[in-house]
């Protein structure tokens, strides 16, 4: 597997992957506007499926048409840049091989997915230092929300995620010393209290 991802990651680093013509290969708005004969503006629009402004059915369906046979692909990335969702949430998490872990993934997956939502899943493997450079990447990319289980350092290496007021949820550990943030976990007291009284 690592041989197969430094292949990969090697391939990506090639011409055919550099940014210049990776962006070349995707199509416009500009350019779905010169082959339905209208203006940027008005394609966004259609394509946004924005109300409230009126535009011919013949118009839209000629935008319609012109998306799909240049097969058009929405960048979210640029939507963010307007203050729109981007439908993305990252999840952080302490271990992979950790089944406890893995199934909130997929839970959270299961539930996101239903709502078009996109996940980006990271590992820190525990390490502070890698758990708050992950932050800085997924705000960065500006992801819609965070869901991590903290490190040790967690409660610093959230704070620009708090202070940015980042859609956050903390699942299993707290963070340390803090109050007033979004915790999910689970009564080990209790459930250990009913085990011991069950046996």
């Amino acid at each position: 597997l690592h041989v197969f991802l430094s292949l990969f990651w090697r391939y990506m680093q090639t011409f055919a992957y550099r940014k210049e013509v990776l962006m070349s290969r995707f199509v416009t708005l500009k350019d779905v506007a010169e082959k339905a004969g209208t203006t940027v503006g008005t394609v966004s629009y259609v394509l946004n499926n924005k109300k409230g402004r009126y535009i011919s059915d013949e118009l839209r369906q000629r935008v319609l048409l012109a998306a799909s046979e240049l097969n058009y692909i929405k960048c979210n990335g640029a939507s963010s840049l307007k203050g729109m969702y981007r439908k993305l949430i990252g999840i952080l998490i302490p271990q992979f091989e950790n089944q406890f872990f893995t199934r909130i993934c997929l839970a959270a997956e299961e539930v996101f997915v239903q709502h078009g939502y996109d996940l980006i899943i990271c590992d820190t493997f525990d390490e502070p230092e890698r758990e708050k450079a992950i932050i800085h990447r997924l705000l960065s990319q500006r992801v819609d929300g965070i869901i991590i289980t903290p490190t040790v350092d967690g409660a610093e290496n959230t704070r620009i995620a708090r202070d940015v007021g980042m859609n956050m949820v903390v699942v299993d550990r707290p963070l340390e010393g803090l109050e007033g943030y979004h915790w999910v976990t689970t009564n080990n007291y209790g459930c250990g209290f009913e085990g011991g009284r069950y046996l």
